[in-house]
């Protein structure tokens, strides 16, 4: 009975040492897997590549300020055609364009202007007379005055286009006859047919003469 409770106590003292090494085990891995967090984020570290950049910006940004305030703002402008009605009324009393009237070329102070006005669905036409010394009036005679001129050179340019195109396509025609060689006259080698100068013998005539000679 001694023997087995002896062998009974160091089993129990191996399976304690056992546990006891495990613990221990367990203990470090805990220790090694302890993860440490640091706050503060990533650090800028300066460098002279981003000076350079952050000058070229400033100085991109100012000269587009510097730029768009030079610039004018367009106001965008309605144009709305005239009625027929409106139309014949304006060829009786006078164009929108200055006109000059009298024997002493004295042009008109005035310019006709159409006013559309709305009251409730229907829409109401006026016609204003504006003066020349107007801003209104002045801008107006000065943009037609450019729109004709570049009327006339888009026309002008058009036409020389088009006789450049004449000359051209003439010139091709001409270059591609006389290349072409010349046909050949086959009647000048025909020589004509001999023809007798008194016709061709009367075969009744001679022998009828000759029976009467018998």
């Amino acid at each position: 009975m001694n023997e087995q409770e002896e062998d009974d106590a160091s089993e129990n003292e191996e399976n304690t040492d056992y546990l006891t090494d495990s613990n221990k085990e367990n203990e470090t891995d805990e220790e090694n897997n302890e993860v440490t967090i640091r706050g503060g984020g990533l650090k800028h570290v300066a460098c002279a590549e981003d000076e350079d950049f952050i000058q070229a910006l400033d100085k991109m940004m100012l000269e587009n300020l510097q730029q768009r305030s030079g610039e004018t703002v367009k106001v965008h402008q309605l144009d709305v055609a005239i009625p027929l009605q409106l139309k014949s009324q304006l060829k009786k009393s006078g164009s929108r364009e200055p006109v000059i009237g009298g024997e002493e070329n004295e042009i008109s102070d005035t310019m006709q202007f159409v006013m559309l006005t709305r009251k409730g669905n229907k829409q109401q036409y006026k016609i204003l007379n504006v003066p020349l010394s107007s801003h209104l009036a002045a801008n107006h005679f000065n943009q037609q005055q450019a729109e004709q001129e570049e009327r006339m050179r888009m026309k002008k340019l058009t036409l020389d286009i088009n006789e450049r195109q004449e000359q051209e396509d003439y010139q091709e025609m001409m270059a591609s006859l006389a290349q072409r060689p010349a046909p050949a006259n086959t009647n000048r080698e025909r020589r004509p047919r001999y023809q007798h100068p008194k016709g061709a013998p009367n075969a009744d005539l001679i022998f009828k003469r000759r029976k009467v000679r018998r």
